[in-house]
């Protein structure tokens, strides 16, 4: 076997070597020693690779490789599992073919051979492909794993390279999509037609209320199955090299993240051109966390562009589908304090809205109360649990009731976590907007009861009394308000001016009235 060919074998294998570890000590128990063997045996075999990797580094002839190969050396060289094994073996008290000094002067030698060659290849660039999305991936990663060996030109490069092959990438899908004379007719008249005098004051009314189509990218319409233009991880690989770039550049120099905003925007075209089997839905959702925690969204002149594409690539995912409930969660509390940006017309503001009122669905339906509680951190910005942040945040719309059940049975029947009184009063005002399915898309604010689920089963009666006793007090009883109707009298103080509120008290009051009138009922079933 080559040297290149043992090197890429071993490129291939650390990209899974943490998902092979979990899977085999997850169902099985390992002797400690056993399992220790046998990852010193493979450590073993990577120090061959280690030390064949100086000596070819430090041959005459190492200008020779190029930069793919450099970039799978840096990517082996830097991985955990490379700079951990020296240590695994110092605690059994094993030699070590390569030090940790070794592998970090390696590193260091790795960086900026890799970067000499990168400038050089896009010095002479001859339009041919810079470097494939799975070994741009690898660079960014690598480059991660040694923020002291990377400097603000290192960054300004990775950027420009990525900004390059995602510009080869959306060049290959637009060509596909790109729409043919009949359909660029056929906007050319939409636009025409949306852009006609209104005399009619109800035309005017009515047309205000249509939904319009906003056209960000003009594309043909689907016409069936077509055979992919692209790599199938080609689109994972570079979302997730834009994630990276997007920590690294934290904090770098104002040039730098000039730059590397440049490269998302291009990206994020290219998610909106990319077909919906090629998202993957952690790595989609991670990259626009990212996007909304740097604050990327809204710098420059295309922010609002950028909150139009980021809600419009959610809105085609499909959040049930994914079993990554920290990813959700973290998505769900970026979107529930997210609101439109200033600068939006009108029309496309109702279509932000829209959109934002679909992913908003598709989130409450796919996440876990558990996994809300687990995950939820209040901050200087944030109220002090996630219902409060849903409750009071800039989402109005409609909720499913199990979400509801599953956040209330945390407090009282498992009875882990204290309820306080303004997660009671969050809980209460989420009750008036559940519903047993969600459909349809509302985000504004509602008609006072035209969410609230009547008539009201005992469940969340019950529910409902033993948050009513938290914020009231010793003013009432949750045994009373379950067992007398006329107990509901005083728990009305609690609704103060919410209309939506009163309804659904009102309708707790006649639940437990109908009750009262047919506990003395005998019902026989033959």
């Amino acid at each position: 076997m080559t040297f290149d060919a043992l090197l890429y074998s071993w490129f291939l294998l650390l990209q899974g070597a943490q998902p092979l570890l979990e899977a085999l000590t997850e169902r099985r128990k390992f002797d400690e020693n056993t399992l220790h063997c046998v990852i010193v045996t493979v450590r073993d075999a990577l120090d061959t690779l280690m030390l064949h990797a100086a000596k070819e580094m430090d041959a005459t002839g190492n200008e020779e490789m190029l930069l793919e190969g450099l970039v799978e050396l840096l990517d082996v060289a830097t991985h955990p599992f490379t700079r951990q094994g020296a240590k695994l073996r110092e605690s059994k008290r094993q030699s070590c073919h390569t030090s940790d000094e070794n592998t970090e002067v390696l590193v260091k030698g790795l960086i900026l051979r890799t970067m000499t060659a990168l400038k050089e290849r896009m010095i002479t660039d001859d339009g041919a492909e810079l470097l494939d999305a799975q070994h741009l991936h690898a660079l960014l990663r690598s480059m991660a794993r040694c923020p002291d060996s990377v400097n603000e030109s290192h960054l300004q490069r990775a950027a420009l390279l990525t900004r390059k092959v995602v510009e080869g990438i959306l060049a290959t899908l637009k060509g596909v999509a790109a729409p043919s004379i009949r359909h660029s007719m056929c906007l050319s008249l939409l636009g025409k037609a949306a852009r006609r005098p209104v005399f009619d004051k109800n035309e005017l009314m009515r047309s205000r209320d249509m939904s319009c189509q906003l056209v960000l990218d003009a594309c043909d319409p689907p016409s069936g199955v077509k055979k992919p233009t692209i790599a199938a991880d080609e689109v994972s690989h570079v979302t997730c090299t834009c994630v990276s770039l997007l920590r690294q550049a934290t904090r770098a120099s104002h040039i730098t993240r000039a730059k590397v905003l440049e490269a998302i925007d291009f990206h994020l075209v290219m998610l909106s051109h990319a077909p919906n089997y090629d998202l993957g839905i952690t790595d989609t959702v991670t990259f626009v966390c990212e996007l909304l925690e740097g604050g990327v969204l809204d710098v420059g002149t295309g922010a609002a562009e950028r909150y139009h594409r980021v809600v419009l690539l959610l809105s085609r995912l499909q959040f049930s589908l994914c079993d990554n409930q920290d990813v959700l969660c973290r998505l769900f509390f970026f979107f529930c304090s997210l609101a439109p940006h200033e600068s939006l017309s009108e029309s496309t503001l109702r279509e932000w809205k829209r959109l934002y009122g679909i992913v908003m669905h598709q989130l409450l339906s796919s996440v876990r109360a558990v996994a809300l509680g687990k995950n939820y951190v209040c901050g200087s910005d944030r109220p002090g649990t996630w219902e409060e942040l849903l409750a009071f945040g800039r989402y109005h719309g409609a909720l499913p009731l199990s979400l509801w059940y599953d956040a209330c049975q945390i407090y009282f029947d498992k009875a882990t976590v204290p309820l306080s009184s303004k997660c009671a009063r969050a809980l209460l005002s989420l009750r008036t907007r559940c519903k047993s399915h969600i459909g349809g898309v509302s985000t504004g604010k509602n008609k006072p009861s035209s969410l609230c689920a009547s008539p009201l089963d005992f469940d969340s009666v019950r529910l409902l009394a033993r948050v009513l006793h938290v914020i009231l007090g010793e003013g009432v009883a949750a045994e009373d308000l379950m067992n007398e109707a006329a107990a509901w009298d005083v728990a009305q103080s609690a609704a103060e001016n919410d209309e939506a509120l009163s309804a659904l008290l009102r309708g707790a009051q006649k639940c437990v009235q109908e009750r009262q009138a047919s506990k003395h009922v005998v019902m026989t079933f033959l």
